[in-house]
């Protein structure tokens, strides 16, 4: 810790964390952070040792459960930063490596957190989405499988629409408008990869029209939006009977066994034909394949129906002793 304060009291720390906090400076050190920065986090740990004499607490009985009482009361003297936690983590981690204190032992994850975490992994590498988004997610993914099936086994295969949109409605009168688009959303993410992984058999994810297209109600008619594609994609209104507009809604479910796919890239409906023909343009000239010509068989000189073929050749005997056998072939003309 000299290396970053000279003639400074924190050099001579000696609470429970003094012999530590020479490897904790070197470390920060050795990860380039700047003299700044280190001088500051040191300065959190030597104030963290001291809060914990003062109780008598030992480095070997230091928890992560102590951060955040000794935060709040750091909080009561100087103004918190963001990076208060994070220099305490290091810490710990540095205590670990050393063997002072053991390594927390990570609780049995349930099924449903298992499936979370699979959900979660599904969401970064197959949808790209960012880590804000995946928490928002997994915080109404995990509200309703802990609803549905507690800390038990979690069969999906069991879920139909009224489990789904019971949830979404004891949900929504609780948070805001725009928190309940987020959640409908998470949740048909959540019920597709359920589809996708072969847990659902339904398509419980599937929707027609949206409700933000939905406009009113009135007189027994149902007037909503749309999308024109034969007239520039304009948007426009439209009003069915209420009748009419459920008969149009069901033409889209489709029967059991069927799921609906979606062309998206170089196959989307948008730029299909344009892509693909630069496919071909990028892609590079396939060699004409070879044409095999078959050796056409002999036909029967007697029928002109049947075809010759060859079963055993035999040589006939030779007219003079002298001469040369002869090599005939024997013909089938079945």
């Amino acid at each position: 810790m000299k290396q970053v304060f000279r003639a400074h009291r924190l050099c001579k720390q000696d609470g429970p964390l003094g012999p530590y906090i020479d490897s904790y400076a070197a470390e920060m050190r050795g990860e380039g952070y700047a003299r700044q920065t280190r001088e500051v986090q040191i300065r959190l740990v030597a104030d963290f040792g001291s809060w914990l004499a003062k109780r008598g607490i030992l480095a070997q009985e230091i928890t992560p459960e102590l951060f955040p009482p000794y935060l709040r009361a750091r909080a009561r003297r100087r103004r918190p930063t963001r990076n208060d936690l994070s220099a305490l983590q290091r810490l710990w981690d540095l205590l670990v490596r050393q063997g002072v204190v053991s390594p927390p032992v990570s609780p049995v994850a349930t099924p449903a957190e298992r499936l979370q975490s699979e959900f979660r992994l599904y969401l970064q590498q197959e949808r790209a989405l960012a880590s804000t988004t995946q928490n928002c997610y997994l915080t109404f993914v995990s509200d309703f499988l802990t609803e549905r099936f507690g800390t038990g086994r979690v069969d999906l295969s069991g879920l139909c629409a009224a489990d789904v949109t019971g949830f979404v409605r004891r949900r929504a009168v609780t948070i805001r408008s725009k928190r309940v688009q987020l959640m409908t959303t998470a949740l048909r993410w959540f019920l597709r990869f359920a589809r996708y992984r072969g847990d659902i058999d339904k398509d419980l994810a599937a929707v027609a029209i949206s409700n933000g297209r939905l406009l009113s109600l009135e007189e027994g008619r149902v007037r909503f939006r749309w999308r024109d594609s034969q007239d520039n994609n304009q948007i426009k209104e439209m009003s069915l009977d209420a009748v009419e507009f459920i008969r149009r809604f069901l033409l889209h479910v489709l029967p059991g066994g069927f799921v609906k796919i979606r062309h998206f890239g170089f196959l989307s409906n948008r730029n299909r034909q344009a892509m693909v023909q630069r496919c071909r343009e990028l892609l590079p000239a396939s060699a004409p394949l070879p044409v095999v010509t078959e050796r056409p068989e002999p036909v029967c000189p007697v029928c002109g129906v049947g075809h010759l073929h060859v079963i055993e050749p035999r040589s006939t005997a030779p007219l003079h002793p002298s001469a040369v056998p002869h090599q005939t072939a024997q013909m089938d003309s079945s």
